[in-house]
């Protein structure tokens, strides 16, 4: 992604309530720029969410992924077997 360089002027009013809600050591571009991401994220959740539920293949695959056994050495193949007698 390509950014570009601008300044954006921001007066009276919205800049007073753009300082309140900020955090005390962070610019107002900063903050801005991080409330965009989070609303970006959460609009990425709900798009995400409405997807899974729409979709019986994607759900059922998410539920065998929960399920997996993440710490256990996976299953060796027969071929992978033979690979490492050969070896």
């Amino acid at each position: 992604m390509r950014v570009k360089a601008t300044t954006n002027k921001t007066e009276g009013e919205l800049l007073r309530k753009l300082e309140q809600v900020k955090p005390p050591r962070t610019g107002v571009s900063a903050s801005v720029r991080k409330d965009r991401q989070r609303r970006e994220l959460a609009e990425s959740a709900v798009a995400c969410e409405e997807f899974v539920a729409s979709n019986a293949g994607e759900r059922s695959w998410l539920r065998a992924w929960d399920e997996a056994d993440l710490v256990a050495e996976p299953r060796r193949t027969r071929r992978q077997e033979a690979g490492r007698s050969a070896g």
